[in-house]
């Protein structure tokens, strides 16, 4: 015991020891300053990247294999499991947008504004704040839908509430088709390169590309876009949806043999073969059907027609051998901005490792201050080992007093850094320094970043303190007391 109390003695009463103290806080604090004040930049540039897009985006490639039940799918999506916030609908097409002086190419997105609201990050950039609907607007007595339009829109075209603009763009068919619609608002985030479009009903877009009540992207969102096991539920998602598409193809197929046979069993007959899963069965079905007998299969569209579209398409599947499940792309919000992320996370990862430097300073410092301080204890040290003390317990003297200065060091300079990132934005040079349309400085403190800082900081304290330490325990007792 008598060996703590003789470390607290010859610490405590030097000041060098409380210089030593400063300085491993300071460096504890700059860490913790600069690496959360990271943290929050890229979180806040991860957010501005991401704007209003999904975290999980889910497309089924055209519109004729696409989703045919959007609601259905979305709604199952959504109860697939717990950390899935909802899942939203999306329809878009490229469009030249016409305004009253100027013209320029974007995106025409349809989306469904309540699902947005509830589950989608929209509310939070729009403006006004009070949409609620797209609704119908009348102007000498002509009557336009409501579009949103983004700020990149408002700013180079200078529009405002209530000016109309003009979309033109091909349907499914190839036709073009020619629309106006009334600015009812805007959504304004941080991300440019979203903001180039404009928003409508999704009903509506998708009745004037002639693909009505249909939809060929799902949109996932989660409770933590951030998870660490993001792309498990990406691959969860895409499992499940290749389960979905799985389903409809097979009642739908089962409905094309129910619907040919009760209407011509030969017909029937001839088609069935066409979705064996044997490829070799396939392939002898679909030769002749696409060339001598091409009036079987013209028949067979005509008796599906009659019925359902829908059934023709899955018909003409079959005859290419489409796999829809096979092409569906399944991507995370970190893969559609890969290179932004990867740019901002390399830079994160490499300030962390400058910094780190500074805390193996910390080992240099405290090697400079031992050492000089088993310099001046020699004759005490030879008076300690007189009286009966071990080697170890000489080491151990010195170690202590390495662990207490890394300990107070890293208390007070968590509690500096946590204290001047709380209040930085209120300092006035700071808030000077900051552009008026810019945002807070923003700041993210992770547990992880406190307990490395603290394990890195105390492992540096006693690698610092175990040379000059070791050096004390291995000195001859009596040359010691000798020692002027």
């Amino acid at each position: 015991m008598y060996i703590y109390s003789i470390a607290a003695r010859y610490l405590f009463r030097r000041a060098v020891s409380y210089v030593a103290i400063l300085l491993v806080a300071i460096i504890v604090m700059l860490y913790l300053m600069v690496i959360s004040v990271l943290e929050g930049q890229k979180d806040n540039f991860m957010d501005k990247i991401q704007n209003i897009e999904a975290h999980i985006t889910v497309d089924i490639g055209n519109y004729a294999g696409g989703i045919a039940r959007p609601e259905e799918w979305a709604d199952e999506l959504a109860k697939m499991e717990v950390g899935i916030k909802g899942v939203t609908i999306g329809i878009g097409t490229p469009a030249m947008a016409d305004f009253p002086k100027d013209r320029t190419i974007g995106t025409l997105r349809g989306i469904d504004l309540d699902r947005e609201f509830k589950t989608g990050r929209i509310k939070e950039i729009l403006n006004p704040k009070d949409i609620t609907a797209f609704g119908v607007q009348e102007f000498n007595k002509k009557k336009y839908d409501g579009c949103i339009v983004g700020g990149a829109w408002k700013t180079q075209f200078r529009l405002h509430i209530n000016d109309r603009v003009t979309f033109i763009f091909k349907d499914e068919g190839g036709g073009v088709s020619t629309k106006a619609y009334n600015v009812i608002g805007f959504y304004e985030g941080k991300n440019p390169y979203l903001e180039t479009g404009a928003f409508i009903d999704r009903r509506l877009l998708a009745d004037q590309l002639n693909v009505s009540g249909r939809a060929k992207t799902l949109y996932v969102w989660l409770n933590d876009p951030n998870r660490a096991d993001l792309n498990a539920v990406k691959e969860r998602v895409r499992k499940r949806m290749a389960e979905i598409v799985n389903r409809e193809d097979e009642k739908l197929t089962a409905e094309i043999f129910a619907t040919l046979k009760a209407a011509d069993p030969k017909i029937a007959d001839r088609i069935t073969p066409v979705f064996s899963p044997d490829k070799a069965t396939a392939v002898a079905a679909i030769g002749p059907l696409n060339g001598r007998d091409a009036v079987v299969f013209d028949k067979a569209q005509e008796i599906l027609r009659a019925k359902n579209e829908r059934l023709v398409e899955r018909l003409i599947e079959g005859m290419n051998r489409d796999n829809r499940a096979s092409k569906i792309n399944v991507e995370t919000w970190q893969e559609k901005d890969g290179n932004f992320y990867e740019m901002v996370t390399r830079e994160n990862q490499v300030m962390r490792s400058i910094m780190g430097v500074f805390l193996v300073l910390i080992a240099f410092i405290l090697f400079l201050i031992f050492g000089r301080l088993v310099a001046e204890k020699v004759r005490d040290i030879g008076a300690l080992r007189a009286l009966g003390a071990s080697p170890g317990g000489i080491m151990l003297c010195f170690l202590i007093q390495g662990f207490i200065i890394g300990a107070m060091g890293v208390g007070l300079g968590l509690a500096m850094a946590e204290t001047f990132l709380r209040h930085m934005n209120e300092i006035a040079w700071i808030r000077d320094a900051i552009p008026k349309d810019s945002d807070n400085i923003a700041y993210v403190t992770l547990n992880y970043d406190r307990l490395l800082i603290a394990v890195c900081t105390l492992v540096s304290s006693l690698a610092g303190a175990f040379f000059p330490a070791w050096r004390a325990s291995r000195m001859n007792p009596v040359e010691c007391l000798r020692h002027e």
